[in-house]
């Protein structure tokens, strides 16, 4: 075939019979080899993509998991710290922040209010006066009022007594101060007025400095408690 002129009548026949050499069926056999490959490669890239979504989902969990095995290991660091110090059955661990106030609250809040209750009867009543002198500045006392407090003590009956204490403020720092008797254990007034006396505190009917020390006069001291111990059992207190 001799050439022609570039872009005329020969040059479309030529390309015509190069076409034309390319059978059909071997057409329709390329472009559905090109769909297969299209399709596998939509479907690779569909299996990439969650291949990857699973890789950050297994890089996650492996943080999360290094994140407890880390403080798991700083709890079991502080458990043999502290099961090491002297304190650690009291300890607490972290204070709160914030945490609330002790005691009970004021007002409404504070809860039932119960003391001992008062002895039906009185053997003894002790006035009690006042020192000459404030304990803590030394100067000059002056009387107030007085305020009862009672007593229930135990050696061979009960003895329930009464103690008129003298309550009086200092003529120089103004301070509160009353009169204390021997036998009074305590200078609570008011709700804790009613007490045990030095004896009952004792346990044993008998003040507890006698049993001090004394390891041969112990055994028959405790004999003569037993033989004169009373029946007469103590007010409980009232909850």
């Amino acid at each position: 075939m001799k050439a022609s002129g570039r872009g005329g009548p020969a040059d479309e026949r030529e390309q015509r019979e190069v076409v034309e050499l390319v059978p059909k069926p071997e057409l329709d056999r390329a472009q559905r080899q090109i769909e297969r490959l299209q399709k596998e490669n939509e479907r690779r890239k569909r299996e990439s993509e969650r291949l990857k979504r699973e890789s950050e989902r297994l890089k996650q969990e492996s943080d999360r998991l290094r994140q407890e095995v880390e403080r798991l290991r700083k709890e079991l660091e502080a458990a043999l710290r502290a099961g090491k110090r002297q304190a650690a059955p009291h300890s607490r661990g972290e204070l709160k922040a914030n945490p609330k106030p002790p005691g009970r609250k004021a007002g409404r809040a504070y809860g039932r209010r119960a003391c001992r209750p008062i002895p039906p009867r009185l053997d003894e009543r002790i006035d009690v006066a006042l020192p000459k002198r404030c304990p803590r500045c030394g100067g000059g006392v002056e009387l107030e009022r007085r305020a009862p407090q009672y007593q229930e003590e135990i050696v061979r009956r009960t003895v329930a007594r009464r103690f008129d204490i003298a309550v009086g403020r200092c003529r120089r720092c103004g301070r509160r101060v009353q009169g204390r008797h021997p036998l009074q254990t305590s200078d609570a007034v008011g709700v804790g007025s009613v007490q045990l006396g030095p004896e009952s505190r004792s346990g044993t009917g008998l003040p507890a400095v006698d049993l001090a020390g004394l390891e041969d006069e112990a055994p028959r001291r405790l004999d003569r408690v037993e033989r004169r111990a009373t029946t007469t059992p103590l007010a409980r207190d009232r909850q």
